[in-house]
């Protein structure tokens, strides 16, 4: 059978690897870790991975057990499992006519000039006493640089706390790798460092071996042994056998490095599906009887995704000649479509690493209060009392993980899009970073909100009267509904105070007045279009632009010229 990449890369995933990558012989300036010092017509170097189960990091997190990730997750993997792995692939290489150099981990064992340690074993022997067998030749012992190799092979790359990184497995991966004369299709090399240098072991790290400039293997050998007493009350434990360490710092730093990648990736998701804003809360904090604890009791972050809600939407209102495009595409489509793609997406990207995934989106038409109202959709197609189905409060959520500050009128301010956005959230039992909470800054109480409402459902202290809200977000203000016949709503004695926007609501009149608006057809999905365009959000966006505190600037305001009105005269 003739030697292929994809033949070698089906035989390494059988044999227990989870990555594989075939890479070019990267030019190497050292000799002595140069892989053509190794096998100078070397064509290709094949790279391996093999995960470390996280759970042997969990018992030393919990300060139950050190030995396991010591003997299983270091020792053996680079020592008995890639000794019978490479073998086999190393056979099936040579039957095929080519040299297969096989490069296992060499942990003891240092090139001449190389005065680093390896914290994980007891000794490090640097081979002072090496001199080259010719002219020419290097000064044995050549040791590749594995991290240059799992570059070259597009599986990881060194981080800043020495280890190498893998985009799915992130830290938690031992490597080895064969160099050949093979003539195999290769793969891309990574090109860009998948380490950001974002100072997360660095925090992590007790012992201050991890800094800017990287690793200090010694001061990482006095720690990772707890030899600088930095946990005092954890006793001293034994070496192994095979001169292997116990771990006993439990490798903070990579634990703080895969929540770092975990997060970027859920960042990566999110906004490859439209999202602007990511921001994250710990679990933690939530109150204990919030009801995200009901939904996913074992919930240890919630990830907020925010996303804009497009000006010119809410143009076509301000300037009264569109007003179906807010409700379908800034209402009806973020809601039922795009929200809910970026939502699973970033679920199934935690699920694909191991984790629960949970999306959670508004539902529109179920409340738990038996008299509440929603004003976005029909009010006879709301679904009350219905406590069976937990709901998250939103609006709290996304000021828990950061997306922003809450305004007077109790809506979402965000530093980019003010109040033009929408939210939805996942809940998971990744542990992952905290988004720092926002300090409010945007929300003046000017009261604009308030005054802009044309049927005065906010109140002072910026309550909303929901059926208020909903009566005049359908467009029972005639003077800002350009829809409305003069004769609207002719069987009632308080028509004129209705269309003025002046008439006080109750949950009664308020069905009374909806079921007669039918000035224009609703969007799908229960959905009823706005014909106020959330003018308290319009007034709002228009003062934060005005003072300048939002981040994301257009060419032109948002407020060009006086706005419209019609007279309660024109319905008399």
């Amino acid at each position: 059978m003739k030697l292929t990449s994809e033949l070698i890369k089906k035989k390494a995933l059988e044999l227990g690897a989870q990555v594989v990558g075939i890479g070019p012989v990267y030019d190497e300036p050292d000799p002595q870790r140069d892989p053509r010092s190794i096998l100078p017509c070397a064509a290709a170097i094949i790279g391996f991975g093999f995960a470390v189960p996280k759970g042997l990091y969990r018992a030393m997190e919990h300060g139950n057990q050190y030995y396991g990730y010591t003997t299983l997750g270091v020792k053996y993997i680079d020592e008995e499992m890639a000794e019978i792995f490479l073998f086999k692939i190393g056979s099936m290489i040579e039957n095929a006519g080519y040299d297969a150099c096989l490069q296992k981990a060499v942990p003891n064992l240092k090139v001449k000039g190389d005065k680093s340690t390896n914290p994980e074993v007891a000794g490090t022997y640097e081979l002072i006493h090496a001199e080259a067998v010719a002219p020419g030749k290097p000064v044995p012992d050549v040791i590749i640089d594995f991290g240059k190799a799992a570059e070259a092979c597009g599986i990881g790359s060194r981080a800043l706390n020495g280890k190498i990184i893998n985009e799915q497995y992130g830290p938690f991966m031992r490597y080895c790798f064969i160099i050949t004369d093979a003539p195999l299709d290769l793969d891309e090399p990574l090109t860009e460092p998948l380490c950001d240098h974002c100072m997360a072991c660095a925090k992590a790290c007790t012992g201050g071996a991890v800094s800017e400039t990287g690793l200090d293997t010694h001061k990482c050998h006095e720690h990772y042994r707890n030899k600088d007493r930095s946990n005092p009350k954890l006793k001293d434990l034994p070496n192994t056998m095979w001169g292997y360490q116990p771990c006993l710092c439990g490798r903070p730093c990579d634990l703080a490095c895969w929540q770092h990648l975990l997060k970027r990736g859920v960042e990566r998701i999110a906004k490859e599906n439209l999202a602007d804003i990511v921001g994250i809360a710990s679990a933690d904090r939530f109150p204990k009887d919030d009801p995200i604890f009901k939904i996913l009791p074992e919930v240890k972050s919630v990830i907020g995704l925010g996303f804009q809600v497009l000006r010119g939407i809410y143009r076509g209102v301000k300037e009264g000649t569109t007003y179906y495009q807010y409700t379908t595409m800034g209402v009806e489509n973020m809601e039922e479509t795009v929200m809910p793609m970026a939502s699973l997406k970033v679920a199934v990207y935690l699920e694909e690493h191991g984790y629960l995934g949970l999306p959670e989106r508004r539902h529109e038409t179920i409340m738990a209060e038996e008299n509440g109202m929603n004003p976005e959709v029909a009010y006879d197609e709301v679904f009350r009392g219905r406590t069976e189905e937990v709901q998250m409060n939103f609006l709290d959520a996304a000021v828990r993980c950061g997306l922003g500050e809450l305004g007077l009128n109790h809506t979402l301010l965000t530093d980019e899009f003010g109040p033009f956005v929408r939210y939805c959230f996942v809940l998971t039992d990744a542990i992952l970073p905290e988004t720092t909470l926002k300090t409010p800054h945007l929300c003046d109480e000017c009261g604009l909100c308030r005054e802009a409402c044309p049927g005065h459902a906010i109140q002072e202290d910026g309550t909303i009267d929901d059926w208020q809200c909903a009566v005049y977000y359908n467009g029972a203000n005639g003077t800002k509904n350009p829809f409305m016949p003069p004769d609207a709503f002719p069987e009632r004695s308080d028509r004129l105070e209705v269309i003025a926007g002046e008439a006080k609501m109750t949950p009664e009149k308020a069905r009374e007045i909806l079921k007669d608006i039918w000035f224009y057809p609703p969007a799908q999905h229960s959905f009823r279009c706005s014909i106020c365009g959330r003018a308290c959000d319009m007034a709002c966006y228009q003062h934060l632009e005005e003072k300048g505190v939002l981040t994301k600037k257009y060419k032109t305001p948002f407020h060009q010229r006086e706005d419209w009105t019609f007279s309660v005269d024109d319905f008399k």
